[in-house]
């Protein structure tokens, strides 16, 4: 599937949206050996595009171990990912390696994750924000009126409330449009203050083993009409 390919999902992000969304790639290939280190610059990611969390966070390439670097990914490379929950799309993905642009927030952090539901192109009117994924994450649920959802009890909600992004509805726009051609998908976004960046679809979120509210978790599921199930 092209959208669980991470870097063919660009392609369908550019045709529906355009490139101002991407995040720049720097370097793509077979072989994590090959890596281009001279040539990239100082802060950058180093991904492989088959599975989820194959990520190498470089806020500075003086400091990174390159030959641990090169082992890792070719270890992510190996693996088939989702094979144990039956996420079968990854399987058929053509493995890749690449070097992409860090994101970071004016405080020199990973900036905050919006992730949006999306039911048939349209957006369920809830949106779950991941922060602080790297420290100590919280997992916050705001409904489009920004009002606070405790939905996860065994996920720690941020300790301060968050404010609603400057560019929410034009997030929300882009969710629908790259939704608008599957009966379900979750969309993530970033907010750069000056763009919107996008960060990944996916159709197995957490596998479906999230541990939400019950009474959240049939209002959401009740959203998802399947093709021929009735």
């Amino acid at each position: 599937m092209e959208t669980t390919d991470k870097l063919k999902v660009r392609d369908y992000v550019r045709k529906k949206i355009g490139d101002q969304v991407l995040p720049e790639v720097y370097w793509v290939g077979e072989d994590p050996v090959e890596m281009p280190f001279d040539k990239l610059p100082t802060s950058f990611v180093l991904k492989t595009n088959h599975g989820c969390g194959f990520n190498i966070f470089v806020p500075d390439k003086s400091k990174l171990d390159k030959q641990a670097a090169i082992r890792q990914l070719s270890n992510w490379l190996e693996v088939t990912y989702g094979k144990e929950v039956l996420e079968w799309a990854y399987k058929y993905i053509e493995r890749r390696v690449y070097a992409e642009e860090l994101l970071l927030d004016e405080n020199g952090n990973i900036p905050a994750d919006y992730k949006f539901f999306v039911f048939a192109g349209r957006a369920a009117p809830v949106v779950f924000i991941c922060s602080d994924r790297h420290n100590n994450p919280k997992w916050d649920f705001y409904d489009f009126d920004w009002n606070h959802l405790l939905v996860t009890p065994d996920h720690p909600c941020s300790k301060q409330g968050l404010q609603r992004p400057a560019n929410f509805h034009m997030m929300k726009e882009y969710s629908e449009i790259l939704g608008s051609s599957f009966d379900f998908v979750r969309v993530d976004l970033y907010d750069m203050k000056s763009r919107v960046v996008f960060g990944e679809m996916t159709h197995y979120p957490d596998s479906g083993f999230t541990d939400y509210d019950q009474s959240y978790d049939e209002w959401l599921g009740s959203l998802w009409e399947l093709p021929g199930v009735r």
